[in-house]
């Protein structure tokens, strides 16, 4: 390096004082490649600092031991400020960010800087002229060169096609890896003249006002915010309607038999008008609870409660108010409870009722013939039960369309080619967040048109049998 590096080294720094100043001042968007970028400045300050003080040195007092010092330093520091800029790349590039990558970076990184301290530099000072030279200078070059390499191999093959960004975002990334393509080549070619640290500042301070501009971030950031609040509103207006005609279904039927009633001739025209009425009435009940459940589970507002319960009750006391409907419906029950379940077991019955009131109701809904068979299995490992239960139908099954929408709030599935409704609305949705609360697992297998069988594991402790 000749004494007029000094000038370059000394205008890097100012020039890297300057972008971290900027960048202070302004608002920024809180994300990963904004944190990099931040890392990349205040390398860049202390690599160009670094090499102003090797020039500094080197013009008066000279001292060898310094300069290589100095020199491990700045290789280390080049070596550093290469792999942030490769992971900036990598991280607007890539949709998820890999920590096998990020191991791999940090464990390249450690071996390079553990080579940096002990591989041999020499530093030559001769006609007013400032070079190093050794195994140590080859190493930084080495470091520089694979992480370019790594930055042009994500740009092409890695950078993912579903991200959304724009294209014109990546051609500043090209200009600027064709900088430092350009830098290590002249680290090459002329040795004695340092291009690094005004290139690396150069190639900083056209990332501020580009790809990292905080006003033009800011602004993107906010209209991703307006989408996602027109989505959102969008999804409320869905949610209301939806609710709307849920809520109004069992409403008129209530009004409209209740007027039938009180215009009703005999005493048993009455009361079976009445029992439409109670049937609606609980339909509209359910919808109300299984609303609030809802919103209790989204605001944390629901507790487990551990108790200990008979299964074989527990399953007759959900099951007791379908009587009615099973028989009216001619369905065939069957319920198998495994000799080696536990007739005592601890967990939170109220929400397994739950679970098992809103599989039911589904299964008797959409089953006009056939049968129903809930079965309970056990297996005990160190006073843990793991309970499956099972619930089948011989009923319409669901479509591959409705399958990967089951577990959603409000999702109904259109009318079947009979017309009659075979969606669902929150039950589902409800039931999955219940398990899920204890910490369970819901598995849903199903063929459209033969049959449905849900199937429910939980781990509940053995009590006191």
């Amino acid at each position: 390096m000749s004494n007029g590096n000094g000038y370059l080294t000394s205008v890097a720094l100012i020039i890297g004082l300057l972008i971290a100043f900027m960048f202070s001042l302004k608002n920024k968007v809180s994300n990963i490649e904004t944190r990099t970028f931040k890392k990349m400045l205040i390398i860049n300050i202390l690599e160009a600092l670094t090499t102003t003080l090797i020039v500094i040195i080197a013009t008066t007092i000279n001292s060898t031991f310094i300069l290589e010092i100095l020199n491990r330093i700045d290789v280390i520091l080049i070596i550093m400020w290469c792999s942030s800029m490769y992971y900036y790349i990598y991280s607007i590039t890539s949709k998820k960010i890999n920590n096998y990558i990020k191991s791999a970076i940090r464990l390249f990184n450690v071996s390079l800087i553990i080579l940096s301290l002990i591989l041999n530099v020499e530093i030559i000072v001769e006609d007013g002229i400032l070079n190093s030279t050794g195994t140590l200078t080859y190493l930084g070059l080495f470091g520089a060169i694979v992480y370019i390499i790594l930055m042009i191999f994500t740009l092409i093959f890695l950078k993912d096609k579903k991200e959304n960004i724009e294209k014109d975002k990546y051609i500043p990334l090209y200009f600027l890896i064709g900088m430092l393509i350009l830098v290590a080549v002249l680290r090459i070619i002329i040795p004695e003249i340092n291009f690094i640290s005004i290139v690396i500042s150069l190639v900083d301070l056209i990332m501020i006002f580009t790809v990292e501009n905080p006003d033009i971030k800011l602004v993107k950031q906010l209209n991703l915010y307006i989408n996602q609040n027109k989505k959102l509103t969008r999804e409320q207006i869905d949610i209301l309607t939806s609710l709307s005609h849920e809520i109004r279904t069992p409403l008129n039927a209530i009004v409209g038999f209740s007027e039938l009633a009180e215009s009703a001739e005999t005493l048993e025209e009455a009361k079976e008008n009445a029992k439409d009425i109670v049937d609606s009435a609980d339909k509209l009940l359910k919808l109300v609870n299984n609303i609030v459940d809802v919103s209790k589970i989204n605001t944390d507002d629901i507790k487990v409660e551990n108790k200990e319960y008979e299964i074989a009750k527990l399953i007759d006391d959900v099951i007791s108010p379908y009587d009615f409907r099973i028989k009216e419906k001619g369905l065939n029950l069957d319920i198998k409870i495994d000799n080696n379940v536990p007739k005592i077991l601890i967990g939170d019955s109220i929400k397994i009722k739950r679970i098992l009131f809103n599989l039911i109701d589904n299964a008797i809904k959409y089953t006009d013939k056939g049968y129903i068979k809930i079965t309970v299995k056990g297996n005990i490992n160190k006073f843990i039960c793991d309970l499956k239960i099972t619930i089948e139908d011989s009923g319409k099954g669901i479509s591959e369309e409705l399958k990967n929408n089951l577990f959603k709030n409000y999702v109904r599935a259109k009318e079947d080619i009979n017309g009659n409704i075979s969606g669902m609305g929150l039950g589902l949705s409800l039931t999955k967040s219940l398990v899920d609360l204890l910490k369970g697992s819901i598995k849903i297998e199903s063929e459209e048109g033969k049959s449905t069988k849900v199937i429910i594991n939980l781990k509940q402790k053995v009590g006191s049998n």
